[in-house]
């Protein structure tokens, strides 16, 4: 995907939130977690789970 296709899909996501300004998408950062491949976890009716992440930042001076 394109480079300026990209930035398209995050301004029309950016336009769609009410809390966002429309031209956050530029140095907004999305993070989104997954329950896939390997370790995927698959689920009855009535199951749960809690998909959890946690990120550090370091700073690179």
């Amino acid at each position: 995907m394109a480079l300026q296709e990209i930035l398209s899909l995050r301004f029309l996501k950016a336009k769609k939130m009410d809390d966002v300004q429309d031209d956050a998408y530029k140095t907004m950062l999305c993070i989104e977690t997954a329950n896939a491949l390997a370790d995927a976890k698959y689920l009855a009716s009535g199951e749960e789970h809690t998909l959890q992440c946690c990120f550090n930042r370091e700073n690179r001076d």
